[in-house]
């Protein structure tokens, strides 16, 4: 700024009329960056309104006035200036909210500034990035220059401390959970004492804050052989995943009222695959039978068992009759593809299929449906589970099992002594058999498993016996994310959630939930 101004001024003349110091003066303020309010800001534009009013007054005495130095026509500007009435809020109780720039011009009796926090009071601003940056420093575009920009906001704030007899300011300390600081321009705000709202409290609410007591409680009644404890296998597999689950669900009966969706819910959908399978094997009962059959009448009996499976979905509706028509040819295709696949399986006869027996164990009473039990060309047997979503053999480790029915089931079947278990995994496009132990004949692995199985199903069904209650969840935050009861018990909620773990870890619950899996053998 200093050298455009000398600049000016060396090329300016000894003595010259008022109108050429008028417009050498004007020429030094636009150098000098006035009135340094960004331009069309009503400010600026007052601004310049003012000083081309004071030039027309100067320019009508320029016609009688002769040729003379720069400093008589300073002395003749402010005389001008000094006659020109200013029009300045008067000292009184008027309160004006304005921005920065706005209050650096008035004289107020006092300051308040709102907004010092560090992003606020004086916000960062950024280049045009169409336009070079080094052609934007050098026309003093705001934000291209950070000094520049800061030495403003300390001139800006400087000038507003240097106004009225108080001042005061003020930055909010948090933005819901983010925490605010104050602005560094303003060093006095940091280490200011905040002190903490007044809350204003009617006196009818005004009260002594009443003494609770908080006792550990986790354990509830033990089962009773009067009470009747419904879930089947169900309730191992919710103790299992956490005894507060189990107990919740199975002694409290505290469940989610399930909200009513257009279409077929994915438990529906998986009911359906069970009945139309269940169907099919009543009908055919053995592989050989099923190899005896033409393409045809395969497809004629899968169309009865979908028609038979899905003889309860409601149809009254356009919407309902589209959603069944729909549902039909899904289920039909994937029936079929697992037919398909049953045909490369070697020679079985299914014993059992959705056969309901009662059983105790651990002195509680259950009463279960396995899906379906198979007798192998070598007479061993298998107990299979149909499942519409994800599983996989680690559900069958021990301690803790995700899912003990197939083990259940292996270990009280009153068909025949089990000697291997499976999951029937009927999904679309990738159908798989998922057994254990592979080989049905590995007599000394299938005891060990037995043997590991039953010590964790009776450790379980102790627990449920005895009343079990404490939210201790398997897998952590991956088991109460999926869990009905976790508006209940808020164990996540108060111990904060590991998304690592949520998102890695498999919780089978989630299959049973929503990934098209029914809950059956009495779940």
């Amino acid at each position: 700024v200093l050298r455009a101004l000398g600049l000016i001024r060396g090329n300016a003349p000894r003595r010259q009329r008022m109108v050429a110091w008028l417009e050498h003066f004007d020429a030094c303020l636009q150098a000098a960056g006035w009135p340094g309010i960004a331009p069309g800001h009503p400010l600026a534009e007052r601004a310049r309104r003012n000083w081309n009013a004071l030039c027309e007054r100067l320019y009508r005495l320029d016609a009688v006035t002769p040729a003379g130095s720069r400093g008589a026509a300073l002395a003749r500007l402010r005389t001008a200036l000094g006659e020109t009435p200013q029009r300045r809020p008067t000292p009184t109780a008027n309160v004006f909210i304005v921005g920065l720039g706005e209050a650096a011009v008035l004289d107020p009796t006092h300051l308040w500034l709102l907004g010092c926090e560090g992003e606020a009071l004086h916000g960062a601003t950024r280049p045009s990035p169409l336009l070079a940056l080094d052609a934007q420093r050098a026309a003093g575009v705001p934000g291209a220059d950070p000094a520049r920009d800061l030495w403003r906001a300390r001139v800006l704030v400087e000038t507003l401390a240097g106004r009225g007899t108080a001042h005061h300011a003020s930055f909010a300390a948090g933005d819901g959970e983010q925490r605010l600081t104050p602005s560094p321009l303003l060093p006095a705000l940091a280490s200011a004492a905040i002190a903490p709202p007044a809350l204003y409290v009617p006196r009818a609410w005004r009260q002594i804050p009443a003494v609770q007591d908080s006792i550990a409680d986790g354990a509830g009644p033990v089962v009773s052989p009067a009470d009747e404890l419904t879930g089947g296998v169900g309730a191992l597999a919710a103790q299992s995943a956490c005894p507060f689950r189990a107990f919740a669900r199975y002694r409290l009966d505290a469940r989610v009222v399930e909200e009513p969706r257009p279409g077929l819910s994915a438990r529906v959908k998986g009911t359906a695959v069970h009945r139309g399978l269940a169907a099919l094997w009543r009908a055919f009962g053995d592989s050989a039978t099923l190899h005896a059959q033409s393409a045809a009448a395969i497809d004629q009996a899968i169309e009865q068992a979908v028609r038979q499976a899905l003889a309860s979905v409601p149809a009254a509706t356009a919407l309902e009759h589209e959603v069944a028509v729909v549902e039909r040819a899904r289920l039909a295709s994937l029936i079929g593809q697992w037919i398909e696949f049953e045909q490369t399986r070697d020679g079985f006869t299914v014993i059992a299929c959705e056969q309901d027996y009662t059983t105790t164990w651990g002195g509680l009473a259950f009463k279960v449906r396995p899906d379906r039990i198979d007798r192998l060309a070598d007479g061993a047997v298998v107990v299979i589970d149909y499942k519409t979503g994800r599983c996989a053999p680690a559900d069958w480790e021990v301690p803790r099992m995700n899912e003990p029915q197939l083990p259940f089931y292996a270990l009280t079947a009153p068909q025949a002594p089990v000697d291997a278990i499976a999951y029937a995994q009927v999904v679309a496009g990738q159908p798989r058999w998922l057994q254990r132990p592979a080989d049905a004949c590995a007599a000394e692995e299938w005891a060990g498993n037995c043997t590991a199985w039953r010590d964790d199903l009776e450790r379980l069904a102790a627990g449920l016996a005895a009343g079990a209650a404490a939210p201790q969840p398997k897998r952590g935050a991956a088991t109460c994310r999926v869990c009905e009861q976790a508006l209940f018990c808020r164990l996540v909620e108060r111990a904060g959630d590991d998304d690592d773990e949520a998102d890695t870890a498999y919780s089978s619950e989630a299959q049973d939930a929503g990934a098209g899996g029914r809950q059956h053998g009495g779940d």
